[in-house]
């Protein structure tokens, strides 16, 4: 199932068909679809070109999704990397700084493992990465990387398997909630959440 569900995606979902090459237009694309349709409510964050953690380095992400666990408590589930072009360097490479920034929070210590979200243009792929592993795990395509085929089309049939690992992230951070002691605001090592 598509994606593209409203007139407003399908104007974004166009603009970014008519400018491959330009970032900011599929970016501007994934930040509606995830604000608009995914990450609601008050208890959502999405920061664009947000530091991976707070005072370390320069290079920023492109999105960073975060969520409140308690009124005072804010947690990374996700971060976001987007790219225009799809050379298999340009994907390489995007790969690259998703990884890495999820490295960078896995070194702080707090979390068992984080989330990514990787954009081609108006193809995407989801990823996890376990602090146990440190490896990118894709969560649909195979294991191959830096490959456009396993990227999935924001506008087609096998758009669904974004929908399912955008609902797994959102489930994991229900969970994490849940597994928090009471009236403590954050678990002890919260699972992909820092």
């Amino acid at each position: 199932m598509s994606l593209i569900t409203t007139t407003q995606l399908g104007t974004l979902w166009q603009e970014a068909q008519k400018a491959p090459t330009i970032e900011n237009v599929n970016l501007r694309f994934w930040l509606y679809f995830l604000q608009n349709k995914f990450f609601l409510g008050p208890d959502w964050l999405i920061s664009p070109e947000a530091a991976p953690v707070t005072g370390y380095g320069r290079r920023g992400v492109d999105l960073v999704i975060e969520c409140f666990m308690a009124p005072t408590h804010i947690a990374t589930l996700c971060i976001v990397e987007c790219k225009a072009q799809s050379s298999p360097g340009n994907i390489q490479e995007i790969e690259t700084q998703a990884y890495t920034a999820c490295i960078e929070y896995l070194n702080q210590g707090a979390i068992d493992s984080i989330y990514a979200m990787t954009t081609v243009g108006t193809k995407a792929r989801c990823w996890i990465v376990e602090d146990k592993t440190r490896r990118l795990d894709p969560m649909f395509g195979g294991q191959k990387m830096a490959d456009l085929e396993r990227y999935v089309e924001a506008h087609s049939s096998e758009a669904s398997t974004i929908t399912n690992a955008l609902n797994e992230m959102i489930t994991q951070k229900q969970n994490a909630i849940v597994s928090s002691p009471p009236n403590s605001g954050t678990s002890a090592r919260a699972p992909g959440l820092v």
